[in-house]
């Protein structure tokens, strides 16, 4: 198989059962006290890019692993005792940009949120910018948001969160308006030719 084959045959994989997300995590830490140096407590916040995969197929793992590096492992979350047991490979190469540039032709469901996570990479580790890295991890968590979809006939949903591209297909608890309430009372029938 090619390599642009791999890559769109990984990128299908993505787009069914795959994630792409900035995580944040915070963490308090206590300092002791050293020398002049007070103990003191203090918060630390960790944002990081994830991109991973979940899936109830062993195979589908070792190949993963096999061809793209990073790791695999059991999940251990709660499910019914009927289901099948599920793994979660997780890519953990330091090229996760070449990586989503070599995928990204192929993306149709997760284009977006490769998109957003490109823009994140491209900021660089050593670049102190916490309010822009705060902004794409809020974005990609609306892109992933889980939920209802919206099908609407309006090009622009009105949203006061900041992110009206993404209400085109996502609910939005703070989305202003939508269909039904654009259209009035009537409600809108499917049209036969």
């Amino acid at each position: 198989m090619s390599d642009k084959a791999v890559y769109a045959y990984f990128a299908g994989i993505m787009d069914g059962e795959g994630t792409i997300t900035i995580c944040r995590s915070e963490y308090v830490a206590n300092r002791k006290a050293e020398g002049n140096r007070p103990a003191r407590r203090y918060k630390t916040v960790g944002i990081s890019l994830k991109i991973s995969v979940k899936n109830t197929d062993m195979r589908l793992m070792k190949w993963l692993k096999s061809r793209f590096g990073g790791e695999y492992y059991l999940d251990t979350g709660k499910k019914p005792e009927n289901w099948k047991d599920s793994y979660v490979w997780h890519y953990a190469a330091e090229s996760k940009e070449d990586f989503l540039l070599a995928i990204l032709p192929y993306l149709i469901i997760k284009r977006e949120q490769a998109l957003v996570a490109l823009e994140y990479i491209r900021l660089g580790r050593d670049v102190r910018c916490p309010e822009k890295r705060q902004a794409l991890y809020e974005k990609i968590v609306a892109l992933n948001q889980r939920g209802k979809l919206v099908e609407t006939n309006t090009q622009d949903a009105i949203c006061k969160c900041g992110h009206p591209e993404l209400h085109l297909t996502f609910v939005c608890p703070k989305i202003a308006m939508i269909e039904s309430v654009l259209t009035g009372d009537s409600e809108s029938a499917p049209t036969v030719t």
